[in-house]
């Protein structure tokens, strides 16, 4: 099995661009193996949190992008064209470091006026119980993901910051997508140009402050091209839910699109009217916000597939891809 590491020549930092050439390739239906490096700079104690890759990338990685975030890639996946949707699946996902670390700045997050001065934090993990001290003597059972997973966006966007999702996907900060999910990203490009990083410990939907549990995680996955199925925006399949997921700068907006996307997806692969769709929707779709501080929003529906069992057929998604 293959193993990308956040080396310094096999990093991308703060930027997605359709020309960024690829530091390997996998086959369609490959299983590979990636480690990702938190974006950290602040190391209160010199040597104890950082690590030694994280200390070769600040030293030798100059070409940067607007973005904080530190990404693993891009992977050419041999054979995906634009117009496929590559499938993403999370078989496992695992913490790599005893430590994370969260920041609150002024101008950040939702509260851009209440807070004055920059703080940082380190942040205990016990990786024997995979708990996280996320307050002095509060702690939590973690549940590790990485929050930025994006192919190449299309080719006339440009060099493109890594804070903002998109239709490649990119900064979705979706929590869900944990070990055993699946997601789905149109591909624009040949290769499609997969990059991995922004592990999270831990996070509430929101991304609040900002900042996530911040820490260096390890994963596994299988990608697969797909050319049975088509989407715009990212679609994210769990053990239990069918995700749909949009952004734009105005929260009510992105509503809409997720939603629209979910009741599209009903309509079109389900057999099911709009207004029988719509009328479920209110029934059966949660919204919840993904996150409010990436300069564009998240929203995600969620519907549960306990549901979508009992309707003339399954999205596409569900299904298993042709051989």
């Amino acid at each position: 099995m293959q193993t990308f590491s956040p080396r310094p020549e096999h990093v991308q930092w703060g930027f997605y661009d359709a020309r960024q050439p690829p530091i390997g390739e996998v086959q369609s239906g490959e299983t590979f193996r990636l480690q990702s490096t938190s974006g950290l700079v602040w190391d209160p104690e010199p040597g104890r949190y950082l690590s030694a890759e994280a200390v070769a990338i600040h030293r030798q990685v100059t070409d940067k992008g607007p973005g904080a975030h530190i990404l693993t890639g891009p992977i050419s996946v041999v054979g995906a064209t634009p117009g496929d949707v590559l499938q993403i699946d999370v078989l496992d996902v695992r913490l790599r470091s005893p430590f994370g670390y969260s920041n609150l700045d002024p101008l950040k997050g939702i509260y851009t006026r209440r807070v004055e001065h920059p703080t940082r934090w380190m942040i205990p993990i016990d990786l024997e119980s995979g708990r996280i001290e996320v307050l002095p003597g509060v702690w939590a059972d973690s549940a590790p993901f990485f929050g930025n997973i994006g192919v190449a966006p299309p080719p006339g966007f440009g060099r493109i910051g890594s804070a903002e999702p998109r239709v490649h996907g990119g900064n979705i900060d979706l929590k869900e997508l944990g070990r055993g999910t699946s997601l789905f990203l149109p591909v624009h490009v040949a290769g499609a140009l997969l990059s991995i990083g922004d592990g999270h410990g831990l996070q509430g939907d929101g991304e609040v402050s900002l900042s996530a549990v911040e820490t260096p995680l390890e994963g596994e996955f299988r990608v697969t091209v797909r050319r049975d199925l088509s989407t715009v925006y990212p679609l994210v399949v769990t053990p239990t839910h069918f995700i749909t997921l949009a952004f734009h700068e105005d929260l009510d907006e992105a509503a809409r699109l997720a939603l629209g996307s979910m009741l599209e997806v009903l309509e079109r692969e389900c057999d099911l009217p709009f207004n029988d769709g719509l009328r479920m929707a209110s029934f059966c779709v949660d919204l919840h916000i993904t996150q409010l501080v990436n300069i564009q929003k998240g929203v995600h529906a969620m519907i549960s597939r306990s549901i979508l069992q009992q309707l003339p057929s399954l999205p596409i998604c569900l299904r298993q891809p042709p051989r």
